[in-house]
């Protein structure tokens, strides 16, 4: 149900509120990969009774850390909310920081391609 690309919006909750977008992937193996223009997003997710669970490890693509977590090169989030099939509205904090909680907005923008066996690319050349 969730196999696809996503668009992602996190908001941090108040006192500070504070937005940042990136986008992923969950694919159908129950793994998670995207990132945004600082930062790499590897994980997995399960869904048991209609909820869906999961942990997400966060890099720092570059030298400079700043994300709306603070200037940290590695960290991890836990997630979880109602799976539905376009949109979901999540609940998330930082795994070294609990009291560091936010909301995540996902909105599906493409359903994963079915795989290609190896019958369907026999004897194609280079595009």
């Amino acid at each position: 149900m969730l196999g696809g690309f996503w668009a992602v919006d996190f908001i941090l909750k108040p006192p500070i509120e504070m937005r940042g977008a990136g986008l992923v992937v969950f694919f159908k193996n129950q793994r998670i990969l995207g990132g945004d223009s600082n930062y790499f997003y590897s994980g997995s997710y399960e869904i048991k009774d209609g909820v869906v669970e999961g942990e997400v490890e966060v890099k720092y693509l570059g030298t400079k850390a700043s994300s709306l977590f603070g200037p940290v090169n590695r960290f991890r989030i836990k997630f979880s909310g109602k799976a539905r099939p376009r949109n979901m509205e999540l609940q998330g904090h930082v795994v070294e920081d609990p009291n560091r909680k936010f909301d995540i907005l996902l909105n599906k923008r493409a359903e994963l391609p079915e795989p290609c066996s190896e019958s369907d690319t026999a004897g194609k050349e280079g595009g």
